[in-house]
């Protein structure tokens, strides 16, 4: 009965949240690395780290949060319970019902909780940021999944050989593979595919768009040559079972296109700017009553004219954290030179000096008309 009580401690305080952890740590493509068909021991002794860093943190979150939770009376309590004459009923200090109430079930909320965000954010933040491109002890086992979506060019390993930096599209793939005592190859664009259900690293079925085939064919001289022959339909699952070859194509955007798609994001930044110049226009014009500062009520305290300069100084501060700014000969946005920076910062005081000076020439002019 010792055994069974401990045992139920460590595997409900450590190994099941850390089984929680490593099962949402596997995400999406990596899912099948949780590992289904691994040895019990060492699943559980995989889960047990985790678990562990799990509950000491859960442990100093509840006594920082919460307060202090007596552990050892709980571990007593449960000690009592293994020892057979004990009787709930003659227990002495805190009932083993308000220790789980006031200490236990709170804990052990907390401790669950905090294993299922653990497990949620851990996989995505390494994701994410790219750790696992550049630490090999976070990468995951799916290494098709970093070959068909081109983050290997990531891995330290495979940067001198490739220098292409615009943004991947996607891969062809020319599939060798035995059938029937031949070998058959296909070739078409990577959709989707499977790993194999008893090993991550393995590769099950490939799904491809666009697909030919190639057969073997003689022409006119007697030579014997592969021609590609489309096959119909929209997709073709390639079984890889038996994977001979595997050839990757990576397709990159040309220049023509990340340039404009740099353009069209830096032109959208310029025009969202522009949109949050014209929103702060009505604040100038018509009091907000929240607004309590004393720059505010001197605005609020010029003419119409000296407002209308004023919002040109609003609008020039919201352009100053702008690096966007559109060349006047080519049209072309790009990154604004060191002398512009000080142009727009320079241009703050004197739209400023403007405001003022027209806001006077303004009220001079109405006190003529009084």
């Amino acid at each position: 009965m010792e055994i069974t009580w401990g045992f139920l401690l460590l595997f409900t305080i450590f190994i099941f949240p850390g089984l929680i952890i490593r099962r949402l740590y596997f995400f999406g493509e990596f899912s099948k690395q949780f590992g289904y068909n691994d040895p019990l021991l060492k699943t559980v002794a995989y889960a047990l780290v985790p678990g562990l860093i799990n509950a000491a943190a859960a442990y100093l979150m509840y006594d920082g949060l919460f307060g202090d939770i007596d552990l050892g009376s709980v571990f007593d309590a449960y000690k009592n319970m293994s020892d057979g004459d004990y009787r709930h009923a003659d227990a002495q200090g805190p009932s083993l019902d308000e220790h789980f109430r006031n200490e236990v079930i709170p804990f052990l909320s907390l401790l669950y909780v905090q294993a299922f965000m653990l497990g949620l954010l851990s996989g995505q933040v390494v994701r994410w940021t790219g750790l696992d491109t550049r630490f090999k002890i976070l990468r995951f086992k799916n290494q098709w999944f970093y070959l068909f979506t081109g983050i290997h060019r990531r891995f330290k390993k495979y940067q001198p050989h490739f220098t292409e930096d615009n943004r991947f599209l996607f891969v062809k793939a020319d599939v060798l593979i035995e059938a029937g005592g031949t070998t058959k190859l296909y070739s078409g664009t990577v959709v989707d595919y499977e790993l194999d259900p008893n090993d991550c690293r393995e590769l099950s079925k490939l799904v491809l768009k666009d697909a030919q085939r190639y057969s073997k064919e003689t022409d006119k001289q007697g030579k014997e040559k592969y021609a590609p022959k489309t096959i119909p339909g929209n997709l073709l699952v390639v079984d890889c079972s038996k994977l001979v070859n595997i050839n990757l194509t990576h397709v990159y955007e040309t220049d023509e296109q990340r340039h404009s798609r740099t353009q069209s994001f830096r032109q959208s930044w310029t025009n969202w700017l522009v949109v949050g110049t014209i929103l702060m226009f009505p604040l100038l014009f018509f009091r907000i009553e929240a607004i309590q500062y004393g720059w505010y009520d001197r605005v609020m305290g010029m003419t119409w004219l000296g407002k209308l300069f004023a919002w040109l100084v609003v609008a020039q501060i919201i352009q100053l954290p702008n690096p966007i700014v559109q060349d006047r000969t080519t049209r072309i946005f790009r990154y604004a030179t060191l002398r512009e920076w000080l142009l727009k910062i320079a241009m703050l005081p004197v739209l400023w000096f403007i405001a003022v000076w027209v806001d006077k020439f303004g009220k001079w002019v109405l006190s003529l008309f009084a």
